[in-house]
């Protein structure tokens, strides 16, 4: 969790997508140490919402990849 690809979008350029649902911008940090790119999300607790159905899940996450030789990060989205 959560779901991802990885596309390969050139010969030495991939992308990498997250299903994010139910998280903003500002609910998502992305860093890059050394090779390691990690995105971790986090939602700032809101006044509990009576749900009739929840089918987006509200817990957080840290998802890692390890990025090969030659592959720089030119943005996030």
């Amino acid at each position: 969790y959560p779901p991802y690809n990885v596309e390969q979008i050139g010969d030495n350029a991939v992308r990498i997508t997250l299903a994010v649902a139910g998280f903003s911008p500002s609910d998502l940090t992305i860093t890059l140490e050394g090779r390691q790119l990690t995105i971790a999300g986090k939602r700032e607790s809101v006044a509990e919402q009576a749900f009739l159905h929840r089918g987006i899940a509200a817990r957080g996450f840290v998802r890692s990849f390890v990025l090969a030789d030659g592959l720089d990060v030119e943005g996030a989205l």
